[in-house]
């Protein structure tokens, strides 16, 4: 039974409203008269509901027409900078056409004019929240009453429904069929031209097959007649292919199917051999895809054969690359290396790619870096964390460590590009400074230390040069190019809010006297002198705050040596001394980090450690290519990094923070 979920609140329809719930009960929504009525109450309700909020709240003089078409405006008018109104429907008709000027007094208005900004956007966010129910409400009556029982309505009504995902331009110079969502209502056009498959879906699911024939080639005629109207090609491509993946959703395939183009016959016959296909994937990795082989029957042996002419007879490359990714995105590309090991079988030879070479590990360059820093991590807990204490089982021997060493630092070794950072690592000299792990270290210097060179590790391996994490490497690797920046988390004078209200008020005497005295660089001073962090900074809740200035630290100790002379207040300190003050400031993060989550330290490391991780798993190829501001990259201003800020947390530390019992559970877990 249809609720009433889907309707607005707006009291004046919601009596109306009640009154169609039980319309399974009392009317047959298969019959045209039927959905016509419907039609009736909604735009009765809509309109209605129009005339209150626009016509009387917010444009009390009613010109109910528009300029353009001259007829009465059914839905949430567009309101001119001239003040002259029109309906959506023409103004995105215009729009498309770059006519940005007014059809009754030729004023211009601007290109980018987005109709929904206005000063009443409460109004319309309530109005477009209005329209979203009524359309939710339509489509269930369509899906549940119009198609119930599994059979499809009176053609009449499929007629009528195909009425609704188009939409004729008023513009009379073009006149182009224009796509929109099922919906009754005509002023909700596609900018660009959109085929949805709801009702193409509801057809293929409840027709026969003699009706599909009819009911599809309606449906493709239509649809190709909006995607024609588009200045791109590939919307006939993308129509073609949202018309295969309904077909595909289907447990039979739909036979036979005629059209004038002949393009849904084929269509039909790529989904048949994309099923059979995956069916031929499946039964491959059973037989040859694991440890356990098996010699497949006489029927799973013809249907290798069949899949062997297909592929080596249709002179495409396609059908043999499509099984292949089906059999590694399913089974993994472990199954696919096992399949070629066993192609020397008459029936299995097609399954090798010419591109690929058969019994080689394809890695991908762009993971090459993860690589290097899960060696690094390796290399730094099992050799480095031995020389704590004698007592530790040793996992290398003394031999087995100078392998090691020997195939790193050699020409073979292509992975680690930087021999220098690798010598160092298994020489555990890391740091130029304190950071090293030496025998008889307290656990909490180990926790920290391990923290900071799991952070130097892959601020010195992750790639990208305008990325969310460019800030931090460049005061981790490039400090000198940071000396007038603004670091994160730093205290900023709100002169520049007051100034702005002072301006508001005309107190421009006052404003004068007044200067904005923030500094660049870390301006906090000694942490001793600090307290922990108990409130929200700038756009940032307490934890994501805390754990940025935690990072921001961490970023400065990373290359000390350089930074000494300039970072901390502009003054020059003994070399030995900013090692401390840092780890003094690192400790005290730590700790507001533990109050405000509520955790102990322990679990504190186990968070940052798993943010890191995700950071690194994150780093796509498109994450990689992102090209972020200069001025947010550099932080070149107040402004700048408040808005960096905000977008590192809202990337990195509010997903950690969301999920952060569960991914403690499964940290501690694996311990």
């Amino acid at each position: 039974m249809l609720r009433t979920e889907n309707t607005t609140g707006e009291d004046r329809c919601q009596k109306g409203i009640e009154s169609v719930r039980h319309l399974e009960k009392w009317a047959d929504m298969k019959d045209l008269k039927s959905l016509e009525k419907v039609e009736k109450f909604i735009k009765h309700c809509n309109k209605d509901v129009c005339d209150t909020m626009f016509w009387v709240r917010i444009y009390p003089i009613k010109q109910t027409d528009c300029v353009s078409c001259e007829t009465t405006i059914d839905g949430a008018p567009v309101r001119l900078p001239c003040s002259h109104v029109m309906c959506r429907k023409c103004f995105h008709g215009n729009t498309q056409l770059k006519e940005y000027d007014c059809p009754e007094c030729h004023k211009k208005f601007p290109e980018d004019l987005d109709p929904d900004k206005t000063d009443k956007e409460l109004e319309m966010k309530k109005y477009h929240d209005y329209r979203r129910r009524c359309n939710s409400f339509f489509m269930e009556v369509v899906s549940q009453l119009c198609f119930a029982d599994g059979t499809p309505p009176s053609k009449d009504v499929i007629d009528k429904l195909l009425s609704y995902i188009t939409g004729q331009s008023k513009i009379k110079k073009t006149g182009r069929v224009l796509s929109k969502e099922l919906t009754i209502f005509d002023d909700t056009i596609d900018p660009t031209p959109v085929v949805r498959s709801f009702l193409l879906q509801q057809l293929m699911q409840t027709s026969s097959d003699h009706e599909i024939q009819n009911h599809l080639s309606a449906y493709f005629t239509l649809a190709n007649d909006v995607v024609k109207g588009s200045t791109d090609p590939n919307n006939t491509v993308e129509l073609c292919l949202l018309v295969l993946q309904c077909m595909e959703m289907m447990r039979e395939a739909v036979p036979y199917i005629v059209c004038d183009s002949d393009v849904l016959d084929k269509i039909d016959h790529i989904a048949r051999v994309r099923f059979s296909l995956t069916v031929v994937a499946r039964h491959i990795h059973r037989l040859y895809g694991t440890s356990k082989k098996s010699m497949p029957d006489e029927k799973i042996r013809r249907m290798f054969e069949a899949a062997t002419k297909l592929c080596d007879e249709c002179k495409s490359p396609w059908p043999r690359r499509y099984f292949v990714k089906q059999l590694c995105r399913c089974h993994g590309i472990d199954s696919y290396h096992t399949v070629i090991a066993n192609s020397e079988a008459s029936f299995l030879r097609w399954v090798c790619l010419p591109e690929l070479q058969a019994n080689e590990n394809v890695q991908s360059p762009q993971n090459d870096w993860q690589c290097r820093v899960k060696l690094y991590l390796a290399l730094h807990r099992e050799i480095c964390m031995n020389k704590v204490t004698d007592r530790s089982p040793q996992k290398f021997s003394e031999e087995g460590i100078d392998f090691i060493n020997q195939y790193i630092l050699s020409e073979n070794c292509q992975l680690v590009t930087d021999k220098s950072f690798a010598q160092r690592l298994l020489n555990n000299e890391v740091w130029k400074l304190k950071g090293n792990i030496t025998k008889g270290m307290e656990l909490a210097q180990q926790n920290v230390f391990c923290l900071l060179t799991h952070f130097k590790i892959l601020m010195s391996e992750i790639p990208g040069k305008t990325t969310l994490l460019t800030p931090l490497q460049k005061i981790a690797l490039d400090p000198i190019s940071m000396v007038n920046s603004f670091f994160p988390t730093m205290p900023q004078d709100e002169i520049q809010e007051i100034k702005e209200a002072l301006l508001a008020a005309r107190d421009k005497l006052l404003m004068k006297i007044l200067g904005d005295r923030t500094e660049t660089g870390h301006i906090l001073g000694r942490a001793t002198h600090l307290g922990l962090i108990t409130a929200p900074e700038r756009q940032l809740n307490r934890a994501s705050f805390a754990i940025l200035r935690l990072l921001t630290h961490i970023s400065m100790y990373i290359e000390q040596i350089q930074i000494y002379s300039w970072s901390v207040n502009k003054t020059q300190y003994r070399r030995g001394w900013i090692g401390r003050y840092i780890l003094e400031h690192i400790d005290l993060d730590m700790t507001s980090i533990q109050n405000i989550l509520g955790k102990n330290k322990d679990d504190i490391l186990l968070l940052i450690h798993h943010l890191l991780a995700k950071i690194m798993e994150e780093h796509t190829m498109a994450v990689i290519g992102e090209e972020y501001p200069a001025d947010m990259c550099g932080l070149v201003n107040k402004k700048s990094r408040s808005k960096w800020e905000e977008e590192f947390a809202k990337k990195y530390i509010s997903p950690v923070l969301q999920n952060m019992d569960q991914v403690l559970k499964q940290c501690n877990e694996k311990k």
